[in-house]
């Protein structure tokens, strides 16, 4: 009969750490690819952060949600008209 030892899942967790960070590495370069092609990058960047598991991809921008998603025009800062301007979807293509 098989033995199930305790805690095997966060043994497990913690020995795949350095390969997520590696991943979220590769994952990073395509993204800073794909945001490099945009014409208007203004401050955005982006960086790789880590938490006690995990490791995360981030677009870092004041702006970061706007640019990810897309938005809406100030109509006054746009000749009077309103018009959606579409996101870049750069952290959505590397799902």
């Amino acid at each position: 009969m098989g033995v199930v030892y305790k805690n095997v899942e966060k043994i497990a967790a913690h020995m795949c750490k350095g390969e997520l960070l590696i991943e979220a590495g590769e994952q990073a370069l395509l993204a800073s690819a794909a945001l490099a092609t945009h014409r208007d990058k203004g401050e955005s960047r982006i960086t790789v952060s880590q938490g006690k598991l995990d490791a995360f991809v981030n677009l870092d921008d004041k702006a970061a949600e706007s640019i990810e998603f897309g938005h809406w025009t100030d109509p006054d800062r746009s000749g009077g008209e309103r018009k959606y301007v579409p996101g870049l979807s750069i952290l959505r293509r590397l799902l």
